[in-house]
């Protein structure tokens, strides 16, 4: 099986979807993950998988070809690729919270999140809400230079907060679980091969569709559009 169960106060639900893509699920009380609006696929069942104990902390740990994921005692998670090379760490949810806490390296740049209209290409040191508005537009995956990337799965308003160096904190206002995706590569155009895998492809428009573009935002009367 490709499925990893821990059993806490806020279970976690570990599946690899590939060898290069790990799906992390956690819950609490009588809540239940709904069905995605962003994932168009299944976990592939061809997924060689091991498992086993660190010996010096005896942390357990479940590995694919690509990726290895420990299970900390504390239930924080580390992900790591086949070299044992840490790419980032998700510090203990606490049950209720809707928030997840990453630590990564102090040199990582974060890129992504859609069309934010700051200014600024690394989002280090900033708070980001991932909500649509004019110009501005959300997608909820944070793509790194460590060679990974996340995608946070769920529907509500998201919050992205990378103010503290070497940290990142998502957190969700429809907090009632936690749902995201580990997405490695390691290089960049592998990542989003694994995004758009696991997302589905862009269908293409039609031949009518590829004509001529309004550049003006509105008209505010039939003698301005006439004109």
């Amino acid at each position: 099986s490709n499925h990893y169960g821990v059993e806490s106060s806020a279970p976690i639900d570990i599946c690899f979807y590939t060898k290069s893509v790990i799906r992390i699920r956690v819950t609490w009380g009588k809540h239940e993950v709904p069905r995605s609006y962003m994932v168009d696929t299944t976990p592939k069942l061809d997924v060689m998988l091991t498992e086993g104990k660190q010996e010096q902390t005896e942390d357990e740990y479940l590995a694919s070809e690509n990726l290895v994921v420990v299970v900390k005692k504390n239930g924080g998670l580390s992900f790591l690729d086949s070299d044992g090379k840490m790419l980032v760490e998700q510090l203990p949810i606490t049950a209720g919270s809707g928030y997840a806490e990453f630590q990564h390296a102090q040199s990582a740049k974060l890129f992504g999140l859609g069309q934010q209209q700051i200014g600024m290409l690394d989002y280090t040191g900033q708070i980001i809400d991932l909500k649509h508005e004019n110009t501005t537009i959300a997608i909820p995956f944070l793509l790194t230079n460590q060679g990974y990337g996340i995608l946070w799965d769920n529907s509500g308003k998201v919050t992205v907060d990378a103010t503290e160096k070497g940290r990142v904190t998502w957190s969700s206002e429809h907090g009632e679980y936690i749902d995201y995706y580990l997405l490695f590569g390691p290089s960049t155009q592998e990542i989003i091969r694994n995004y758009w895998e696991l997302t589905g492809p862009a269908p293409m428009i039609p031949k009518w569709a590829f004509g001529f573009w309004q550049s003006k935002m509105r008209y505010s009367s039939q003698q301005e559009l006439l004109e």
